[in-house]
Formats: structure tokens, sequence, C-alpha cells
């Protein structure tokens, strides 16, 4: 039987009152839960300080630009980007020029307060999804107390503010349903958007896929903010129009080819790729591995971040060198041929990434040295929660919970879809921001999967907030006991 949305009743129960209508902020169970999500947070991030663990620029990292160019030439250099969306790129170069000699101890404080912002939104938003407030409280909890999150947080990176905007943007959504207040709208819009500028697997095609079955799903509601979303997309047009008419690149990032390479032709065994190349069916770059160092520039074009081979003081080949772009082209040429001539080689690929994408965030290979200053936190988490593997060792498994959990997370995701689209016309808040869970989660899981390997569990990372969103709604469906108010 369908329930309706009904208004919140006066708030008095505490915490533990499974069966309260969802509280808001101010009601007693929430500044309860506010106060240990707060606890937990200080405690947690004073142990990983306290350990020794210093939070890492990543400044060699082919992502980002030259540090000394960021500084000298930080508009033109963000303008002439075309291996990544910008975003990221500036809030460093912006952080440089604000704190040149501290900016490391200024980055600590800003990813902080983006995971603050992220555990409150969390629990937040599963409170506005009427999950109860206890298991809401748990799983914010779980999340937050997750070494690989709190790992997360001191990397310099986009893994991480992508995360927070993802669940930002669904707090957003269903605030905006709920009040009709269109600035709740705008911030969603703008959150929706804002993934396309930080990270790359966010493409116009979220933006404008997200923003078309949303219109379709319930138009009433979302009409009064079109004209918001146009301008958004004028925006995201901008930078993909600057990037196709200055490098014929229609894309953020003109790295695509770079990441099928790992997929496929690195795949083949090196003796196959030789006899491959002699034949002329692949370039002589299938002979070398991604993002490969240049002894000589592409055309100069008097433009420091599209002119130098390499970054100041050692940190690596620049990447958004004018020749990584014909280099993406062939390798992508090449990686399109494996595919077609050679599946088998792109199956080995999507096995090893669907193996990366299911183990701890912890185990990343990035974080080898932190995990190793706080060996006891990531054993004794992992043993609770995920380091149920098979076989059982000290190396990064395959986790038996995770690898269980997520296709159920995935059929429930579609089968949610499938449900409030039936239902659209009595589509709530609930329902719709959980559509729009839903179809990310839909969204991230196979360009997590299929379109890059070797640290994929990253990219499950920024989906993890909306997988235990979706495992909360299911426990609540299956167990009604437990106290879900069960209104959409």
């Amino acid at each position: 039987m369908q329930a309706v949305e009904t208004s919140p009743q006066p708030a008095r129960r505490v915490l533990a009152a499974a069966g309260s209508n969802h509280p808001h902020l101010g009601t007693p169970a929430t500044i309860v839960a506010l106060g240990l999500i707060l606890t937990a947070f200080v405690m947690t991030r004073a142990v990983y300080i306290t350990a020794g663990n210093l939070f890492r620029m990543n400044f060699g990292f082919h992502q980002y630009m030259d540090p000394e160019l960021l500084k000298s030439h930080l508009w033109q250099t963000i303008f002439y980007l075309h291996a990544q969306p910008p975003l990221m790129n500036l809030i460093l170069g912006l952080g440089l020029k604000l704190f040149p000699q501290s900016y490391p101890a200024a980055f600590r404080v800003f990813f902080m307060a983006i995971g603050l912002v992220l555990a409150i939104t969390f629990f937040l938003l599963m409170i506005e999804l009427h999950i109860p407030p206890w298991l809401s409280l748990t799983i914010t909890l779980l999340f937050e107390l997750n070494p690989g999150t709190v790992m997360f947080e001191n990397w310099f990176y986009d893994t991480y503010p992508a995360t927070a905007l993802l669940c930002l943007a669904a707090y957003f959504l269903v605030r905006f349903i709920r009040t009709h207040r269109r600035a709740w709208g705008a911030a969603f819009l703008v959150a929706l958007a804002s993934l396309v500028f930080l990270n790359a697997t966010f493409q116009i095609v979220w933006f404008v896929g997200m923003g078309a079955i949303l219109l379709l799903l319930t138009y009433d509601k979302m009409r009064p903010i079109l004209p918001i979303g146009v301008i958004m997309l004028a925006l995201i047009l901008m930078l993909y129009l600057k990037n196709l008419i200055l490098f014929g690149v229609f894309s953020t990032s003109s790295w695509v080819g770079e990441h099928l390479k790992q997929l496929t032709t690195l795949q083949l065994q090196p003796d196959e790729r030789n006899e491959l190349v002699a034949a002329h069916k692949l370039s002589e770059l299938a002979l070398s591995g991604p993002y490969p160092a240049v002894a000589t520039p592409g055309n100069l074009t008097g433009i420091p971040v599209l002119d130098e081979l390499w970054k100041s003081g050692g940190l690596g080949p620049n990447c958004n060198q004018t020749l990584y772009i014909k280099i993406s082209e062939i390798d992508l040429r090449d990686a399109l041929w494996v595919m077609e001539h050679r599946p088998d080689a792109y199956a080995r690929g999507v096995l090893t990434a669907v193996t990366d994408y299911l183990i701890p965030a912890a185990d990343l290979f990035w974080f080898a040295h932190p995990k190793l200053r706080i060996p006891r936190w990531c054993t004794d988490y992992e043993w609770m929660l995920v380091r149920i593997a098979y076989p059982p060792n000290d190396k990064s498994e395959v986790s038996v919970v995770v690898a269980i959990a997520i296709p159920v997370l995935l059929a429930f995701a579609a089968w949610t879809m499938v449900r409030v689209w039936k239902s659209r016309a009595a589509a709530g808040a609930v329902d719709v921001t959980l559509f729009f869970v839903a179809a990310a989660v839909l969204y991230l899981a196979p360009t997590g999967m299929l379109i890059a390997i070797g640290d994929n569990s990253r990219y499950r990372f920024v989906a993890n907030p909306f997988y235990l969103v979706l495992a909360a709604t299911l426990i609540c469906r299956r167990f009604p006991q437990l106290g879900s108010s069960r209104v959409k």
C-alpha cells in the first residue's frame, strides 16, 4: 500500500525512538546525533594527525599543473588546461597564492571542513529520507570512522570534494522538492554542474541526462528552476566549446585514450604487442606505458602550460603539453582496435578493474604509508566490516561483504528507479531523491569499472554514501519494524 507524505510532528523523542517521524535541525534527536558526529570527527582526526600522517599535496600527479605556473600564470594556465576539468587546479592555484608558505596546513583545514560538511549532510540526507535516526547515525559514524575516509580527507585529490558535492546535491534536491524554495533548487543545480568542472568522471552527459530524467519524472516540481539549469548548462558548454575550438576535444579531459589503454592495450602480453606493432596493427605507443614522458615538444605556442615538457622541481612530465592530445588520440585508436580484435584482453582489464573496485578504500596503493601508521585502526575496522575476504591474508583482497552488497544494491537501485517511475504522478520528496540517488549510482558504477584501471576503489568511494543510503532504505523496507515511517 502506497503511503503519502505527511507533515512532520514536533519532535520530543530522543535518538532511540525508532518510530519517530523524521526530525529536523534543532530537535533533540538531531542535536544529540550531530554532537556525536562532531565528537567522533574530532577524535578520529586527532588520532590520525597524532600518528604522524601528513596532508599529502600530490604535486607529482599528472592531473596537476606545474605549481610554479599556477602561482605565476594562474588564469592563463586554467584557461589552456585540456587534460583535466579546471576546478581542482584552480583551487590548488588559489591556495598557493593565498598561502604561499603554509598551503599544506591551509588545505588540510579546507579538506577537514569538507569532511565535516560531508558527515553532517550525509546524516541529514538520511533523516530527510525518513531513515530512522538511530540507523542514520550508525551509518554516518561507520562512514565517518572508516580509515579510508580519513585517508581521502588528507589526500589532495578530487575524490573527497566530489563525494561531498554529490551528497550535497541530493540533500539540496530533497529540500527543494519538500519546501518548493527556489534557492534549494538553485543549489542543487550548482552542485550538479560543479561536479563536471571538478571530476572527469562527470561529463556533460551527467548533467544533461540527470536533468532530463528529473524533468520527465516531475516536470511541475522542476520547472521553476529550469532557467537556472539552462544557465549552468551554458557554462558547461562554454568549457566544452573552448576545448573543442582550441584543442579539438569535446570533453573536459583529453585523456580518454590513456585511460582505455590501461584496460585494453596494456592487457596484451609484451610479445603480442611487439608483433602487432610490427604488423602495423598497433602504434609504437602500445609498447610504452600510459602518460609517457616525451623528449621533444609539439608545436610551440608561447604558452608555458602547453609548451613545457617537465614540471618544475622534477615533479614529473607536463601531461598538458600539446603533444599529449595526439598521444591520447593514438592510444584511443589502439584501444578500440584491441576491443574489437582482442576482446579477451579487454575482458581481463575489466575483471581487474572490477576486482579493484571491490577492495577496501584504505587498501588503495596510494595509502600504503598512512595505513602503516594506523595499522590497528585499519585492521580492526576492516575485520569488523569489510575484511571478510577470500582467501584471507594480509594483502589487498576483494571484500566478500562488498562483493555481495554492490550487486544487490545496484539491482535495488534499478528497481527503485522503475518503482518511482511507475508511480511518478504521486512521487514526493523522498521518492524523487531516491530516484536521483539510484540514477547516480547506476551512472557511477560502470564508469568506475569499465573505463579505467588501477585505483578503482576511489571511483567507488565517491558513490559510497549513496550505496549506504540505498542499503539503509533496503533495510527499512525489508524490516519495517525497525521504525521507518515509510512515508514518501
